[in-house]
């Protein structure tokens, strides 16, 4: 700082041989300073001196490494992978969807739904086509026909999960819609399994739904479990011995798939006094559900694919409700 001493006339202000020698005095104390200051710090500038105003920071462009993704090639890949999303739909009735199931739904850019063969309608589309978004949305049939060949289903799986998983390599999220819930008997189960075969780090997120069983004792009123009771869920294609010894050990039996084994079935029900005790449920939650409490009504009829008939043994079942 400079301090000027008192005026010599003939010379204006500031331009005084004092003045300057101050200055020059004063310039050359802060001079050292800053050098001083600059040793001290290992030989970097300070960022700003007494006296004088703030030098602007410029930030430093730095480069972040992304992290390494996998890739379908086996290559490290920038773009993080997106997330498949099983969602339970649920029976049929599309209020029966859940709101993390919905809200899912319709944030993914991509739904993948199974069908039995090309060009066939999908179930799971159908309960919850009212919520998709064509235009934005992109709807995927995955085929998945139902074969003895092993080896030709799992070719069958494998190849749907190449398709799935390029999906997910590209960065978008998907929603893989089933019926009922996602681990109960599913397709997406076996699709999960091959995605891990073929992937073992792919993100994969269950959204549970709301299963047939569940929502076919909502709509009979038949309670499928109390206090000690045990209750058994099984294929209708269980064969002679075990669907018998099955009825017998547990309190409520629930049979899925009965349309292929209904003979069968019913003669089993009524070998062991049954035939009171057991209610189908057909297209459950749909509008054109069908609930069938005398079952020997069933002889000779054709049933839908998505029918199951709930057995009690305890006289609890309801006999005039519809």
């Amino acid at each position: 700082m400079c301090v000027d001493g008192p005026a010599m006339p003939g010379r204006p202000v500031g331009r005084q041989p004092g003045h300057a020698r101050a200055c020059h005095g004063a310039a050359r104390a802060s001079s050292r300073r800053w050098l001083e200051h600059r040793d001290r710090s290992g030989g970097r500038r300070a960022r700003h001196r007494r006296g004088r105003p703030h030098a602007p920071r410029v930030a430093e462009p730095r480069l972040h490494r992304q992290p390494e993704r996998w890739s379908m090639i086996g290559r490290p890949d920038t773009v993080p992978p997106g997330t498949l999303y099983g969602i339970g739909v649920g029976p049929g009735d599309p209020e029966l969807l859940t709101l993390k199931g919905l809200r899912l739904l319709r944030s993914v850019p991509v739904i993948f739904t199974p069908v039995a063969r090309p060009g066939a309608r999908s179930y799971a589309r159908e309960v919850v086509d009212q919520f998709l978004e064509p235009g934005r949305q992109e709807v995927v049939e995955l085929c998945f026909a139902m074969r003895d060949d092993t080896a030709g289903m799992s070719r069958q799986w494998r190849t749907n999960a190449d398709t799935i998983l390029g999906c997910l390599q590209d960065g978008r999220d998907a929603a893989f819609l089933t019926e009922g819930d996602p681990m109960l008997y599913s397709t997406f189960v076996h699709i999960t399994w091959a995605l891990r075969e073929r992937q073992p780090d792919v993100a994969v997120q269950v959204v549970p739904g709301i299963s047939s069983i569940q929502a076919a004792a909502a709509v009979t009123e038949i309670p499928l479990a109390d206090r000690d009771e045990r209750m058994a869920v099984i294929p209708a294609s269980y064969e002679g011995v075990e669907l018998r010894s099955t009825l017998e050990a547990f309190d409520t039996v629930v049979l899925l798939k009965v349309a292929s084994a209904k003979d069968r079935v019913l003669d089993t029900i009524e070998e062991l006094g049954l035939t009171d005790r057991a209610v189908l449920v057909e297209r459950c939650g749909r509008p054109e559900q069908t609930i069938i409490r005398d079952v020997r009504s069933l002889r000779g009829r054709r049933l839908d694919y998505f029918s199951l008939i709930i057995i009690r043994k305890s006289a609890d079942v309801g006999r005039s409700r519809d």
